[in-house]
């Protein structure tokens, strides 16, 4: 089973990195029913992980808290689910292994990233950003705002590559990311799976 059931998710995708069992990830927008998962997931980020999302040092009891309160602060979150996409009567949506908060205000959106350590650096928090990207822009916003930590170097340097523009402190670094910009390149992207797919 390559990408769970089924094998093109939500957003149009399954995106090819391995993961536990499965020879890539499925993307959606997550729903109030995927809390545990959540949950689950960002326990499992090491105590340094969990700083670099934060920008502070937070403990299970936090973890908890955030999860419960994402529907209410954020206007959506998208998700990487390891294994089935959906719940149904045979199969649960697998563990996620990654995922992005969004809060929106005006033409302005936050985002927050995490992604399990055994997926760094194979592209998934960038396919994060631009799928957030695309979503947004259909929302009018133009500017995506992350602030992460200066030894965050995945995510600093997925934003170098991005064209984000980067602002350091001493202590917190905030990153600008262009919707258009990251709408461009998720249209590329999936412009060349669609011909690869027809290649092949």
């Amino acid at each position: 089973m390559a990408y769970g059931l089924p094998h093109i998710s939500f957003l149009g995708y399954p995106v090819p990195v391995p993961c536990a069992g499965h020879a890539g990830l499925g993307f959606r927008e997550a729903q109030p029913g995927d809390e545990p998962e959540i949950i689950a997931h960002l326990r499992a980020l090491d105590p340094e992980d969990r700083r670099m999302r934060f920008c502070t040092t937070v403990n299970d009891a936090h973890l908890v808290r955030h999860a419960e309160g994402i529907w209410e602060r954020s206007s959506f979150a998208i998700t990487a689910h390891d294994g089935p996409l959906w719940s149904g009567p045979f199969n649960r949506p697998g563990a996620i292994r990654a995922m992005a908060e969004l809060s929106v205000n005006g033409d302005m959106a936050e985002v927050g990233v995490s992604v399990d350590r055994g997926l760094r650096r194979r592209g998934v928090g960038t396919y994060l950003i631009q799928t957030a990207a695309r979503l947004l822009a259909q929302r009018g916003v133009r500017k995506i705002v992350a602030f992460t930590m200066p030894g965050n170097k995945s995510f600093l340097a997925l934003s170098r590559k991005a064209g984000a523009d980067v602002t350091w402190d001493m202590d917190e670094v905030e990153i600008l990311f262009d919707v258009a910009e990251l709408n461009r390149a998720y249209l590329q992207r999936r412009l060349g799976e669609q011909v690869f797919h027809r290649v092949a």
